[in-house]
């Protein structure tokens, strides 16, 4: 072969592509490889997302479930702040069992109700101080002569929920005539606190239909999403 021959033919393999078309192939293989992997990743980090979120969730119905709201005492206690208000505008003088209690002197209130042998107020006394075995003792003898004292059974009805007694705390409930909305919330509460929840939630719903009471009402509102909430997840689990 002529040394021109030799040229040309150089020339001629000198233009021949680097990669054929086998080798691209391969490495276009290698970088789909990696694509299950990249899936796989955000499927998980979706997955911790939506676990992080349930757990959060969860927590807070069970902060919300587990409430020791009790809106009977909330609204006499309010009253009574509303009566320490009025008194001290009026420069009242604390006179009276009912006085020392709306200004929160217990020691006097005690002294007082050991002097007159009030079994209510002295119930009341140990209840504020956290006994709850000398308050029920009190209260419930107290109730045996007056049956209709209204104020009494609410604060009766209290300290057996905090023994743990809901059965007898929602029985003293009962016997209360007045139907207002803050004494179907504590029923349903008490309800809540037996487990009872779909009884609860009836009883949360009627009250809301009738409360007047924007405080109270707001607080139903919330009661009422989150055992919705609640039995929904429960029911589907």
């Amino acid at each position: 072969m002529s040394i021109v021959a030799k040229s040309l033919k150089r020339l001629k393999e000198n233009k021949k592509p680097k990669f054929s078309v086998s080798s691209s192939k391969n490495i276009g293989f290698g970088l789909s490889g990696y694509l299950p992997v990249l899936y796989g990743f955000i499927v998980l980090l979706f997955a911790f997302i939506i676990a992080a979120y349930a757990y959060t969730t969860s927590a807070y119905v069970k902060k919300r479930l587990s409430s020791t709201n009790y809106p009977s005492i909330s609204s006499l206690k309010m009253k009574l702040e509303a009566k320490k208000a009025m008194a001290l505008n009026v420069r009242m003088q604390p006179k009276g069992l009912e006085n020392l209690l709306i200004l929160k002197r217990f020691d006097e209130m005690f002294k007082l109700a050991e002097k007159e042998n009030n079994l209510k107020y002295k119930g009341i006394y140990y209840f504020e101080k956290g006994d709850l075995d000398k308050s029920y003792g009190m209260l419930k003898q107290y109730l045996e002569k007056h049956k209709n004292d209204s104020e009494a059974s609410v604060y009766l009805s209290f300290v057996l929920y905090k023994k743990g007694d809901y059965d007898t705390a929602l029985k003293v409930l009962n016997t209360i005539k007045t139907n207002s909305c803050e004494l179907k919330v504590d029923r349903a509460i008490l309800y809540e606190a037996s487990e009872e929840f779909h009884k609860a939630l009836q009883l949360y719903k009627k009250s809301y239909m009738n409360c007047k009471n924007p405080a109270v009402k707001n607080k139903i509102e919330k009661k009422i999403i989150v055992l919705e909430y609640f039995l929904r997840n429960r029911d589907e689990s």
